[in-house]
């Protein structure tokens, strides 16, 4: 449990300083604009052969880094669940 305990704290630091890089206006507004930029054009390819219309599905994201996958899975039209050992990450998805 005490491992569990560093590793959570170290991942709440982590949101607190270098996440925010992440979170400029120039980057959410790219987002908004264009959602799939989220996503490795390779992984984009491969979501969308799977799942071409994502809308109304349910999708879980484990482990939500960024959030940047979460928002655009949400402006993409589907029903988001983000799942992370920090909560500092997950308050960032509200």
């Amino acid at each position: 449990m005490e491992n569990l305990q560093k590793v959570k704290e170290a991942w709440d630091q982590w949101s607190d300083t270098d996440f925010a890089k992440y979170r400029s206006d120039e980057r959410i507004a790219r987002l908004i604009a264009k959602p799939e930029s989220a996503f490795h054009e390779t992984t984009y390819a491969m979501l969308q052969g799977m799942i071409p219309n994502l809308q109304g599905r349910r999708i879980c994201v484990p482990s939500s880094g960024d959030n940047h996958a979460v928002f655009a899975f949400h402006l993409l039209g589907a029903k988001v669940t983000s799942v992370d050992i920090s909560e500092r990450q997950l308050e960032e998805c509200n």
